[in-house]
């Protein structure tokens, strides 16, 4: 997608996996300038690299200042899931206390695109198939469980959004986000799975075949820049590719370039969550904004593959090739 005119866009969030690797995909666009936030005001360790500092402005978060910003996006979160299970009902605390915050920064820029990273979190545990228009969610009252407290955050923080004035808002609803940037000491399923390949170690896991959605930095910004066109928007809207991919499926595919799986019954081993079964979505509303994915999941994960690979083992082995994609 080609720009017409120059932007500025400020991510917050900008050290963790989402932020960072969209960072570094929107500067593949020439016209695009970066305002990137983070506690300390700079971008450690690999982030660094990936950032062009002629066109990148770093900023800490003690202040937020949005003014001449064509487009912001939320995406902070707390961290990996076992994170997210420690901070409990915090979570919802630490969401509302920012969304507080920026609603203030963005009075002073009333034009701008508010994107905020919501997740699939909110439609809970999708047991019964995949999320839909159609979709409702639960919440008991009096014995609320713990484990649901991030996906109760993103709901609450989405249906704050829907009473705002601001004129332009965007919650963005993402399943499963892999890149290059993703943490390899994590609990994440395709964390695991890609540490285990490059360390030579065996991958344990269930016998639960899930079905999961990846996307990454290409199709949030693809759907970003296609909202940013529009000049009144307050929604909400699923982020899937093109197809989901099960849990054999990525390993069958994995296996071929030297991964080595072993199978468990029950939960001990599997990185996966087995109460969502069908974490993806057939809610199509972004293409109301010209959304369009181009790669299915299994291809954004083999391609992240692909990258990590060949930044691990390239200095001494050439690059690694997953397999061929002509949908780049």
């Amino acid at each position: 997608m080609r720009l017409s005119t120059r932007m500025k866009v400020a991510i917050l969030g900008s050290t963790g996996h989402v932020g960072r690797s969209l960072a570094a995909e929107l500067l593949r666009h020439p016209d695009i300038r970066l305002v990137l936030y983070s506690r300390r005001g700079d971008l450690p360790g690999a982030g660094e690299a990936a950032i062009d500092r002629a066109r990148v402005e770093l900023r800490s978060t003690t202040a937020l200042d949005f003014g001449g910003c064509d487009i912001v996006v939320n995406a902070i979160g707390v961290g990996t899931p076992d994170k997210i299970a420690a901070a409990g009902a915090s979570v919802m605390q630490l969401t509302l206390e920012w969304e507080e915050r920026i609603k203030a920064a963005l009075a002073a820029a009333p034009d701008c695109l508010y994107v905020f990273a919501s997740s699939g979190a909110i439609y809970g545990t999708l047991r019964d198939g995949p999320a839909s228009l159609n979709s409702v969610r639960e919440f008991s009252v009096n014995a609320e469980r713990p484990a649901n407290a991030y996906g109760k955050a993103k709901f609450v923080a989405e249906a704050l959004h829907r009473s705002w004035t601001h004129k332009r808002i965007l919650d963005v609803r993402i399943f499963g986000y892999v890149s290059e940037c993703i943490d390899l000491q994590s609990t994440y399923l395709l964390s695991q799975i890609f540490a285990s390949l490059l360390q030579n170690r065996c991958f344990a896991t269930n016998l639960d075949d899930v079905v999961r959605d990846y996307v990454g930095p290409k199709e949030l910004s693809h759907l970003i820049l296609g909202a940013a066109k529009a000049h009144r928007i307050n929604d909400a809207v699923d982020l899937f590719s093109l197809a989901p991919v099960r849990k054999f499926e990525i390993l069958d595919e994995l296996k071929k370039f030297g991964l080595r799986c072993s199978f468990v019954e029950g939960e001990n081993g599997s990185a996966a969550n087995v109460g969502r079964l069908n974490y993806y979505s057939t809610y199509s509303r972004a293409c109301d904004y010209g959304y369009a994915p181009q790669r299915t999941a299994l291809d954004v994960v083999l391609d992240s593959a692909q990258k990590i690979l060949n930044a691990a083992q390239g200095s001494f082995q050439g690059a690694v090739t997953l397999r061929s994609s002509d949908r780049d």
